[in-house]
């Protein structure tokens, strides 16, 4: 029996799409530890054999401090066989970290768009794959497969679009595969990266494929712990018994929240309310939430400043508040007080209401001494 890992999409270096350039940076290091988190996982359980499949990297500008880091682990880990399938964001082109960095022995890449394969004749395992070679692919590499010897345990790793419930494909130029292509490959397992949800693992004509899915969340959409698969195969008289499940891996994790502030006066209730709500929830220091307000508002309920849910930021890792409510108010041209009486012109001066919405929290925010 081997140890297999199938993880990807770590995008180390990427943008985290925090507005704050330091905890943007933060998040990058914290990016790196968790890929070191990940070698010393294979360490510690003996993993056989780590399929890349992906967006290890993100862009060709990846910094230095990175690359050292990926070339160290490899080299601290010797007794695990690294296969990487360079994809769509890190593919293998001249220049390019795969192309140019001297690797460890242990590390076997990809560098071709055409399929070809590793032989570990030790684990009595083919590994096949193929690498992007830049940011499309419009054809599939293992739309026509050789012949597999049905004795070794057969595995295939690469980044690709998998076609959806029509029958069509979401990206046509981000390898689009069919499930008729990786039934037809005779493989025991294809391991596939580009999708940063992970997917139940599944069977077709009797071949075993899933997407892992990112280890953990790039970006808010991304929502909740993620992990890496883990597979433990065994093979005897041309028969393969697969097992698989998902390990959490995730350190931050994107939460969303949605809340209908209609039947609340004052903001200050709001908050109020959220924080009671949040010292019993599941968010805790490694959150990144997303709170969307909803609902209607009158004139007194009060600008929605993020300023004023510092409350609620010290109980997690941050927040974005995202302020989608409708201000309602009738026209009233005897109006005494100040906000009555910007709101009314408003409305006398133009019939666009998409226009007049936003002017009013502009407006409103400033009356207050706010900025929006």
């Amino acid at each position: 029996m081997i140890k297999v890992v199938h993880t990807g999409d770590f995008h180390l270096d990427g943008s985290f799409f925090l507005e704050d350039p330091r905890l943007n940076e933060l998040r990058k290091k914290e990016r790196r530890a968790l890929f070191a988190n990940l070698m010393m996982f294979l360490r510690d359980r003996k993993v056989d054999i780590l399929l890349l499949c992906g967006d290890l990297l993100d862009g060709l500008a990846a910094e230095k401090e990175s690359l050292e880091l990926i070339v160290r682990e490899f080299e601290n880990t010797p007794d695990t066989k690294i296969v990487i399938a360079p994809g769509r964001n890190d593919p293998c082109r001249p220049g390019s970290f795969y192309a140019e960095r001297f690797l460890p022995s242990n590390v076997f890449v990809f560098k071709s768009d055409r399929l070809s394969s590793f032989e570990f004749d030790d684990l009595n395992v083919t590994v096949y794959g193929y690498a992007f070679t830049g940011r499309n692919m419009e054809k599939n590499p293992f739309a026509v497969m050789p012949p597999v010897k049905s004795e070794r345990i057969n595995l295939l790793c690469g980044y690709g679009t998998l076609e959806n419930g029509e029958g069509d494909f979401d990206e046509k130029d981000c390898c689009p595969i069919r499930l008729s292509e990786i039934g037809n490959t005779g493989v025991d397992y294809v391991a596939l990266g580009g999708r940063h949800d992970e997917s139940p693992l599944s069977s077709e004509k009797g071949v075993y494929y899933s997407y892992a899915g990112a280890p953990e969340g790039c970006d808010f959409g991304q929502w909740g712990h993620r992990g890496i698969r883990i597979l433990a195969i065994e093979k005897q008289d041309g028969k393969c018994a697969l097992g698989g499940k998902t390990v959490r891996f995730s350190r931050r994790h994107y939460e969303k929240k949605t809340v209908d502030v209609s039947s609340y006066d004052k903001i200050g209730a709001l908050i109020n309310d959220l924080s009671d709500e949040m010292k019993s929830s599941q968010y805790d220091a490694d959150t990144i939430l997303l709170l969307e307000l909803v609902g209607k508002t009158t004139l007194q309920f009060g600008v929605i400043d993020e300023s004023l849910f510092e409350k609620l930021k010290s109980r997690i890792y941050h927040l974005k508040v995202c302020d989608r409510t409708e201000i309602v108010f009738e026209r009233n041209p005897d109006a005494k007080d100040m906000k009555e009486g910007f709101a009314t012109a408003l409305l006398d001066l133009s019939k666009d209401e998409e226009r007049i919405a936003g002017a009013l929290k502009i407006g409103l925010a400033a009356l207050e001494g706010k900025s929006f």
